[in-house]
C-alpha cells in the first residue's frame, strides 16, 4: 500500500510539533497496513520483528491463552515496541481490529536510517514513556500480589501456630492440673 501523506501522524499527540519534512521521511520509511474492522493484526506467539504505530482507527489487544482482553489502543499507540529496541521477542499477546485501522508497521533499522529526524526522536520519546508508564502499573500490580503473599504467609504461620500450640496444650498439663499435682489434690 502507498503510503499516505504525513498529514495524519500530524494529528496524533507526538508527532504535533514535527516538522513535514521528519513526517514525511517517516512515512517514507515503514510499512502500511490498512485493516478492516473484526481482522488480526498479530496472533501471540509471532515474531515480534516491527513495531506498530496506531495511526487510525482502534485495535484490541487479547491473551490468548486466557482469553483474556487487555484493552484496547487507539491512534498514537505502539504495538511490538520492543522491535525498535533491537529486542527479538514472540508476541505476547494478540492485536486485531475493532474498527478500520491505518496502522504503519516500523523497524529498528528503519529508525536508524532515519538519523537526526525530528519524528524518530517525536517516537522513541513517546515510546519511552509509555513503557515508563506500563513498567509503573507493573510494578504497583507486583506490589499487590507480593502484599498479598505476604498476608497470606503470615494467616498461614499464625494458623500453623495456633495449631501447634492447640495440640500441645492438649498434650500437657494446664497450669492448675500442675497445681493441684503439686499439692497432692485429686480431682
Amino acid at each position: 500500500m502507498s503510503p499516505p501523506a504525513h498529514s495524519p501522524l500530524r494529528r496524533l499527540r507526538p508527532f504535533r510539533d514535527v516538522s513535514p519534512d521528519d513526517l514525511a521521511q517517516l512515512v517514507a520509511a515503514g510499512r502500511w497496513e490498512e485493516l478492516p474492522a473484526g481482522a488480526t493484526v498479530s496472533d501471540q506467539g509471532d515474531d515480534a520483528l516491527s513495531a506498530i504505530l496506531i495511526v487510525e482507527g482502534r485495535l484490541r489487544v487479547r491473551v490468548t491463552e486466557s482469553a483474556r482482553d487487555l484493552g484496547d489502543l487507539w491512534p498514537g499507540s505502539v504495538v511490538g515496541e520492543n522491535a525498535l529496541f533491537g529486542v527479538r521477542t514472540a508476541r505476547s499477546y494478540s492485536v486485531s481490529t475493532v474498527t478500520r485501522s491505518r496502522l504503519l508497521h516500523l523497524t529498528r533499522d528503519q529508525l536508524r536510517s532515519l538519523t537526526g529526524n525530528g519524528a524518530v526522536a517525536a517516537l522513541q520519546r513517546h515510546v519511552i514513556e509509555v513503557t515508563g508508564r506500563r513498567l509503573q502499573t507493573a510494578d504497583l500490580d507486583m506490589r499487590k500480589v507480593w502484599r498479598g503473599e505476604d498476608q497470606a504467609r503470615h494467616a498461614a504461620r499464625k494458623a500453623a501456630e495456633e495449631q501447634a500450640a492447640a495440640a500441645e496444650a492438649g498434650a500437657r498439663p494446664g497450669l492448675f492440673e500442675r497445681l493441684k499435682t503439686l499439692m497432692g489434690v485429686s480431682s
